[in-house]
């Protein structure tokens, strides 16, 4: 299952993009040159390309994803909890859903 869900965000993200595991089942998309509400757009295509796709032994999927964008005050640490914090809301606010939270 978590190669299909590799293989569906290499086809949905650009060249430019890096995507990578994180930990057991999160992976971390780094999408440079694009703003937050493109971000956003992005996570919410590969949402829903990841709920309609038919999973072998599984059938359906769905996955929460949280969005934000690197601030001029942040640190690599300031800007992982934000995008981790918005990715728990997601999860505790009914799952397959795209949250965004914004730099201070």
């Amino acid at each position: 299952m978590l190669r299909t869900l590799v293989e569906i965000a290499k086809r949905n993200l650009r060249n430019t993009d890096y995507f990578c595991r994180w930990g057991g089942e999160e992976f971390l998309i780094l999408s440079p040159e694009i703003d937050l509400e493109m971000a956003t757009t992005l996570a919410e295509r590969l949402r829903m390309v990841t709920e309609k796709h038919s999973f072998e032994g599984v059938n359906r999927i769905t996955i929460s994803l949280g969005v934000t964008q690197f601030g001029e005050k942040d640190n690599v640490d300031s800007f992982l909890m934000r995008v981790d914090d918005a990715l728990y809301i997601a999860k505790n606010g009914g799952r397959n859903r795209v949250e965004t939270s914004v730099s201070a």
